[in-house]
């Protein structure tokens, strides 16, 4: 599974939009633009809504929009972003952790190969809830 798929994933489960996004890459350092934002969200709606519409007019627009999707780059999101979004949230939902004679660390950023990315994810989910 791509780092993509599981930061969407993550976001609908936690249910974080555009802008908590922005803000918690800002957290870290990272600035990252409304429109990379929304290219990292992907296009899964936050609830599910219910159309009145024509079907086949659903299928046109699901036909254009597969056209689009292949002009896009299909991986945005690589360790290093993944794990800043990571970081981040921990001081989003705990606060900014406390200075150690008036110096604030960074978290050091600890995804070094494809291996460890799960348990990475899996460590820092754990760091919130338990």
């Amino acid at each position: 599974m791509k780092n993509d798929v599981k930061l969407r994933a993550l976001c609908r489960a936690l249910e974080i939009d555009t802008d908590e996004m922005m803000e918690i890459f800002e957290l870290e350092g990272m600035t990252v633009t409304e429109e990379f934002a929304e290219t990292l969200l992907g296009e899964m709606p936050m609830e599910d809504e219910d159309d009145d519409t024509d079907e086949s007019a659903e299928s046109v627009d699901a036909e254009e929009a597969a056209e689009e999707k292949t002009d896009v780059t299909p991986t945005v999101c690589d360790n290093p972003t993944l794990e800043t979004f990571l970081n981040g949230y921990i001081t989003y939902r705990r606060g900014a952790p406390e200075a150690k004679d008036g110096v604030v660390e960074k978290r050091a950023l600890v995804m070094t190969s494809p291996k460890n990315v799960n348990n990475t994810m899996l460590k820092n989910l754990k760091l919130l809830y338990l």
